[in-house]
């Protein structure tokens, strides 16, 4: 081991150096054995010794000291930055870091004897993940009309057939190294000149191979029932009419999933997402997806209101296929079919042009309570399990948003599809709108 050292991770920090390269008196060297741990958390010690005269000896044991009273500090959100133990293999090599959970610190029995001749010996008890984290490196990212770009790519609120308009990126295994899966760092900058960024929803999709990105969004030329109305303003060109008086849950049409699509949707989970060409003028309009095949329902979700102040819809996770196959042949076909339910006796007519499959392996949606401006953008760091927003690229951050969803990760060798979709501070979906994503990752072992 080259280098050990205790420190908090922020920009600037101020790292104590307990082993190898950097050390300085009067710690001499440190004695570190992982424990093995099954589960999420590992409790384990490290054995420092220390030489000096007694008030250096003191100095050392106020540094560690210190170091433990802001961790607990942090733990109850009274210091801004968490504490890490930082490793370093070889000389100029990477950095690996583990947050720390709780930390003590001890003294052996003969400590007050040995502290009078110039030595000491001490023990840090922590917890930690278990789990080492790498430092942050970019990720080259494929979009709808761009391959492997660092820097960010540009994202258009949609996806179809226009050169350029895509909302999804691809990650390619060759892209990254990891042992465990990898936390992700997201930075997605508003970029549309006018009109605030309200909501922001995500979902990642990961399979041994590569995700074509039809997988994930259906339109209305693709849906069975009603009538195809054709416009530019719509996504893909043509959005889909239904209308019906009855007055219980009511068959409004589907959309048709090949089993080839079965397949590679691979029994993940997913949340449908509607964005409605028109707003639904109702007040008392619930939406349901059902998976069928033909006229027999092998799941079926419960019921989604259609707020009419607002331009889509999100239906309850789903998966697809049900349940676990065999896979010993491919899977059979299935169709979404939509039901509608409304309690007046009267015609409604609804509009849609989009039905996005948001994956959720995993997923995070991001509720705003502070809309973002123009050029300002949202950080969301799974390594810390920490997001927040900036308002100008080098500015201040403050919480703009509530997380909902798990920690955002790469699983080591598979392909990745990030699926974003934004709404603005009207609730809309507008397929118009812009933004620009970075992702960085972080390489996870389980073993040094």
């Amino acid at each position: 081991m080259n280098q050990i050292a205790i420190g908090p991770y922020a920009a600037g920090g101020d790292w104590l150096v307990l082993h190898g390269e950097g050390i300085a008196a009067p710690f001499k060297r440190a004695d570190y054995q992982p424990v093995f741990s099954v589960g999420e958390e590992a409790a384990e010690e490290i054995h420092l010794s220390l030489e000096g005269e007694p008030d250096l000896l003191a100095a050392g044991i106020g540094a560690l000291e210190n170091i433990r009273q802001q961790n607990l500090l942090y733990q109850q959100t009274g210091f801004p930055a968490p504490h890490c133990l930082r490793f370093q293999l070889t000389p100029g090599g990477p950095y690996y870091f583990s947050l720390l959970r709780t930390l003590e610190l001890a003294a052996g029995p003969e400590s007050p004897e040995t502290r009078l001749t110039g030595s000491l010996r001490l023990t840090l008890h922590f917890t930690r993940p278990n789990h080492y984290d790498g430092e942050p490196v970019e990720l080259p990212l494929t979009g709808h009309s761009v391959t492997n770009v660092l820097g960010g790519v540009d994202l258009v609120n949609h996806t179809d057939f226009h050169s350029g308009h895509g909302n999804s990126v691809l990650i390619r295994p060759e892209d990254f190294a990891t042992d465990l899966p990898a936390p992700l760092r997201l930075e997605l900058v508003n970029t549309m000149e006018s009109g605030l960024l309200h909501d922001v929803l995500t979902g990642i999709y990961h399979h041994p191979e590569s995700p074509p990105e039809s997988l994930f969004f259906y339109y209305g030329v693709d849906f069975y029932g009603g009538s195809l109305l054709t416009t530019t303003e719509a996504i893909n060109g043509g959005f889909t009419r239904v209308s019906w008086s009855e007055t219980d849950w009511q068959p409004l049409g589907y959309w048709y999933l090949t089993s080839d699509a079965v397949e590679k949707l691979a029994g993940l989970w997913y949340r449908p997402m509607l964005r409605f060409f028109n707003l639904p003028a109702y007040a008392d309009l619930d939406l349901q997806i059902k998976v069928q095949v033909g006229t027999n329902v092998l799941w079926e979700g419960e019921g989604a209101y259609v707020d009419p102040d607002f331009g889509y819809v999100l239906f309850p996770p789903i998966q697809i296929p049900p349940n676990q196959l065999l896979n010993e042949v491919i899977p059979h076909h299935v169709n979404l079919v939509l039901y509608g339910l409304h309690e007046t006796a009267a015609a409604y007519t609804l509009d849609f042009d989009c039905l996005t499959l948001l994956p959720l392996a995993p997923g995070a949606n991001f509720l705003a309570f502070y809309d973002l401006n123009p050029q300002a953008r949202l950080l969301d760091e799974n390594f810390l399990g920490l997001q927040a927003a900036r308002f100008t690229a080098g500015g201040s951050e403050i919480v703009a948003y509530i997380r909902q969803g798990e920690p955002l990760t790469l699983f080591p060798g598979h392909y990745h599809r990030l699926v974003i979709a934004l709404t603005d501070q009207d609730d809309a979906m507008d397929p118009d709108r812009t933004a620009n994503l970075r992702l960085y990752y972080r390489p996870r072992k389980r073993m040094l």
